[in-house]
């Protein structure tokens, strides 16, 4: 399989791939749906494709069909520096003359407040990702499942491969357990109290969940936090603060990275997997 081919994915529940087939799959592949095409060889049109050694449970629903009635053509590598050259260089032609006939003052005038983005950052929002946004930011039409319908902003949708999601249990699927469950939670304590635990936003539900958190730990008491950043980043500054000092590992998370700046504490970093 070449990796300079253009192929198109397409879902397949029908589609079995033949005893003992097995390609390789580039790990491209996996960010295929949030791309226009995928940068993979062109298969012919009943040639299956085996994953096996990434999901083997999904070997039987892809397969590839040429775009093109089968004919190769190579990646347009040169086009496409060419077109982001261009975007680049009108881009900072326009913003040389904003800045001369200041038309965005008002936006740089606010005393007190940090620019969101920042430098090359604020740059390529602005004049390169906002054009070519319709590549990433695709519209769903189903639940975020494992697998979800992705709206091409045409007439059709492509089945995908759901690797983006907060859906880390499946609750966003139809499921006959969860779902009847789910709803009926809903109706009876709704989707959130908009409200901290001190101010009301306590249920009998995270009573009961943090009662069988603490059993399930062998602890007196656990306390349940909406988010895991928000475990992070609220739970370190209570646990340490001024005069303490924290050993932090270079690629800790950001949640963590905040909690220790915010909680006062000395902080020490060291590079990942070394000795102190």
């Amino acid at each position: 399989m070449k990796s300079n081919d253009v192929g198109h994915v397409i879902i397949s529940n029908s589609h079995l791939p033949a005893p003992g087939d097995q390609y390789s799959v580039s790990p491209a592949f996996l960010i295929f749906a949030a791309s226009r095409s995928s940068i993979f060889g062109s298969l012919d049109e009943h040639s299956s494709l085996s994953i096996r050694s990434v999901a083997p449970d999904l070997s039987n629903r892809l397969r590839f069909q040429p775009l093109c009635g089968g004919r190769e053509e190579s990646s347009p590598i040169g086009s496409t520096y060419f077109s982001y050259g261009l975007l680049f260089a009108f881009g900072q032609f326009r913003d040389f003359f904003r800045k001369i006939f200041d038309w965005w003052s008002s936006t740089t005038d606010l005393q007190g407040y940090a620019s969101i983005c920042l430098g090359l950052e604020d740059f390529y929002t602005r004049r390169l990702y906002l054009r070519i946004q319709d590549c990433f930011g695709r519209p769903i039409s189903s639940a975020p499942d494992a697998w979800f319908d992705v709206v091409e902003r045409t007439t059709k949708k492509s089945r995908c491969l759901n690797l983006g999601s907060y859906n880390y249990l499946g609750f966003a699927a139809s499921d006959e357990y969860c779902t009847p469950r789910a709803i009926e939670t809903l109706k009876r304590f709704s989707a959130s109290t908009c409200s901290s635990q001190v101010d009301g936003g306590t249920t009998s539900l995270h009573n009961e969940l943090e009662e069988c958190v603490a059993r399930f730990v062998g602890k007196p008491a656990a306390v349940v936090f909406g988010m895991g950043y928000a475990t992070n980043s609220a739970i370190l500054p209570v646990l340490i603060g001024k005069g303490g000092l924290i050993i932090s590992d270079s690629l800790n998370h950001n949640s963590i990275v905040n909690g220790a700046r915010g909680s006062g504490a000395t902080i020490r970093v060291f590079q990942h997997n070394s000795e102190f």
